[in-house]
């Protein structure tokens, strides 16, 4: 493997030289579905004034991404808070936490403008799954093509929740893990 192009905007680009296309494409899914990543998930709303749904609201902050440190926290010990009054728009910077680790990751996602005299108030809290349950717990994007000496080129690009290298980390332990696991129940099928 090797890197040839890694950006401070998160993107990497690498080439997989005698390879096989059957690990890239399992690493574009891990990195795209598998790495567990934070996220609002559920949302309760106090006061609500303006023209949205709460529904439609508890969406557009759900897909806000949330930095997703590697230690394993309590989601039950993290909570976010908006109590917002209008007139001005929302930004996702609006939308405090509890939590130093967990927190917005990128400030400046207009959610939804508020006239005067709207208000919103709510709470939310965060769960932490993959991307394979839902695209607001995805990490990151990437894909591969492969050329005419069989080079597969690939390249890959963070969500911000984490550092690309470090999504990249996490979806091939989390592979290694899965691989081990399910070399464990071939042993114990074959065994039985």
């Amino acid at each position: 493997m090797k890197i040839s192009n890694y950006s401070d905007k998160g993107k990497i680009s690498f080439d997989i030289v005698d390879g096989d296309i059957k690990f890239a494409n399992m690493l574009r899914r891990y990195l795209m579905g598998g790495v567990p990543v934070y996220a609002i998930d559920k949302i309760t709303v106090y006061e609500n004034s303006t023209s949205f749904f709460d529904e439609y609201i508890a969406h557009r902050i759900g897909m806000v991404p949330l930095t997703t440190p590697e230690a394993d926290l309590d989601p039950e010990g993290i909570g976010f808070y908006l109590d917002f009054a209008g007139p001005g728009t929302i930004y996702s910077k609006d939308i405090k936490t509890n939590s130093e680790a967990v927190k917005i990751a990128i400030e400046d996602i207009p959610i939804i403008r508020l006239l005067e005299g709207q208000i919103l108030r709510i709470e939310c809290k965060v769960k932490k799954d993959i991307g394979r349950t839902h695209a607001k717990f995805q990490g990151g994007i990437a894909s591969y093509s492969v050329d005419d000496k069989g080079t597969i080129h690939f390249w890959a690009e963070n969500l911000h929740q984490m550092e690309t290298i470090e999504l990249m980390k996490r979806a091939i332990k989390r592979m290694d893990a899965d691989v081990k696991e399910l070399e464990e129940k071939i042993k114990e099928g074959i065994s039985k």
